[in-house]
């Protein structure tokens, strides 16, 4: 058995301590995103706002671009679009805030199909995006999937829809990126729920944690669409693990991943880690 696909993607983390500046944040990932992971730098540069990083073209020809922008000393902001130039987080831009200082951690996650921005505030703000890995099915069928967090700040800097249960999605049959809840119009599959709980455990009582993917539920009249996982990433249990916890995962009969749970609020006790290292 070899490791998943959704797992054997290139990856990056970084550790920023003391962060004064979200310039540090943009430059920095110029490192871990063009140096180290392949992406191309297509507007500005280091020391540069803004900036536009180009992820690696898949091979159904799926990319997505990412502009940050240093809107102060302590806001940074995000714009998506995906390979046919449709906004994804659509409502404007996505912000996030750092501390002032002295400032505060922030955590990046990097490869080829995601990007994680997180800032251990004292309440954590966290932005996520990707593209969903939908291996064994053929990658652009019936299209690709992108996904950004609808938090943690919207275009007027208001805190808001922070879990990951709110994220802009393309419904199928619709022509513009929206939020979607998770309670609604996209799902995480792979968590059976008991009441208001999903309970992440084998028959045995043994918890585990699962890959985080996503499906879009169907109708009456329409069957529901698996739409794919989201890459180097794993859903844990919020009564055994909170912000800043990490988890060795097995991904395969020799290799085990490392993962570290972001500030995405949880949502029905479920919450998001990324990679961060293989032991």
């Amino acid at each position: 058995m070899g490791v998943p696909v959704h797992y054997n993607t290139q990856f990056t983390y970084r550790e920023h301590v003391a962060v004064v500046d979200v310039q540090t944040i943009i430059d920095d990932l110029y490192t871990d995103l063009v140096t180290t992971g392949g992406w191309t730098c297509t507007v500005g540069g280091v020391g540069v706002t803004p900036t536009t990083y180009k992820t690696p073209t898949r091979s159904d020809g799926a990319f997505f671009t990412i502009t940050l922008t240093r809107i102060s000393a302590t806001r940074l902001s995000f714009i998506m679009y995906d390979n046919i130039g449709l906004l994804v987080n659509n409502q404007t831009d996505t912000r996030l805030d750092i501390a002032a200082s002295p400032g505060n951690s922030v955590q990046t996650y990097a490869g080829p199909f995601h990007l994680v921005v997180n800032s251990a505030r004292a309440t954590p703000e966290c932005f996520m995006c990707g593209i969903a890995d939908q291996t064994p099915e053929p990658l652009a069928t019936p299209r690709p999937i992108f996904f950004a967090s609808a938090g943690p700040r919207n275009n007027a800097g208001t805190l808001t829809m922070q879990t990951w249960g709110n994220l802009f999605m393309l419904l199928p049959g619709t022509a513009a990126y929206a939020v979607q809840s998770a309670a609604y119009s996209c799902c995480m599959a792979r968590a059976p729920q008991q009441g208001t709980q999903y309970i992440l455990a084998t028959l045995s009582g043994t918890y585990v944690a699962w890959p985080a993917e996503f499906y879009f539920p169907g109708t009456m009249s329409v069957s529901g669409w698996w739409a794919g996982r989201i890459c180097q990433c794993v859903m844990v249990d919020s009564s055994l693990l909170t912000f800043g916890s990490e988890i060795n995962v097995p991904l395969d009969g020799t290799t085990t991943g490392v993962f570290k749970v972001v500030g995405l609020t949880a949502y029905s006790y479920i919450l998001l880690a990324f990679r961060k290292a293989t032991l």
